[in-house]
């Protein structure tokens, strides 16, 4: 499924969405499905050896309803997750 699907679908689609999350955030169980991906190796430097496994980078997929239940989750803590940061801190 892909972006587009949930774009261009039917407003009852984003209904069932609603009742999914909300069932899923009381009952506090999240589908083990929304934690699997597949990951796509990236090259990170085309002019170097294609053959090292040192010039790919994994990037992990996962499905576009996880990605949106996320969005949802950080909507919902968004407060308790920003209030207790420094502003000056930033990066990883």
């Amino acid at each position: 499924m892909s972006a587009e699907h949930l774009l261009y679908a039917l407003p009852c689609v984003v209904c069932v969405l609603r009742d999914l999350f909300y069932s899923m955030i009381v009952h506090g169980h999240v589908p083990c499905c929304f934690g699997k991906g597949f990951i796509v190796p990236l090259i990170k430097d085309k002019s170097s050896n294609l053959d090292s496994i040192d010039n790919y980078r994994p990037i992990n997929i996962i499905p576009i309803i996880s990605k949106d239940f996320e969005n949802v989750l950080l909507s919902l803590c968004e407060d308790a997750l920003y209030n207790g940061t420094d502003k000056l801190q930033f990066g990883f």
